[in-house]
């Protein structure tokens, strides 16, 4: 596979140091370190926010998020929310937080078998 070239490794970069994993990333022997799944040495926050860096950085035309704040700290739900919200693409999200839905400009909600659709900007 070809190297990443100078603006995806600032952009894999800018989005490590937003979610607290450069230094982990650092620890564990760079960006160039392969680690397997059988001995991952990383919590699951960790894994989670690694997890979401990885779509982030994807260039995929639609998105589909579930829960991508489940299990993360009010500040690390913040910063996953706004970098989805920066992408300028079709993403949806699944979420149970309302703090979450306040934040895009369409929501399908379901409950109880009834399902309805809002514009935020109804």
């Amino acid at each position: 596979k070809d190297s990443p070239d100078q603006n995806s490794i600032d952009s894999i970069n800018r989005l490590l140091i937003k979610f607290d994993l450069a230094n982990t990333v650092e620890q564990f022997g760079g960006l160039n370190e392969i680690i397997g799944r059988n001995s991952n040495p990383f919590s699951g926050g960790q894994l989670k926010r690694f997890g979401i860096v990885r779509a982030l950085l994807s260039d995929a035309d639609v998105f589909l998020f579930d829960e991508p704040e489940a299990g993360l700290d009010k500040s690390n739900r913040s910063k996953v929310i706004e970098e989805i919200l920066k992408l300028n693409r079709l993403v949806f999200v699944i979420s149970h937080l309302p703090e979450s839905r306040n934040s895009f400009t369409h929501i399908a909600s379901i409950s109880n078998g009834d399902m309805w659709f809002k514009s935020i900007n109804d």
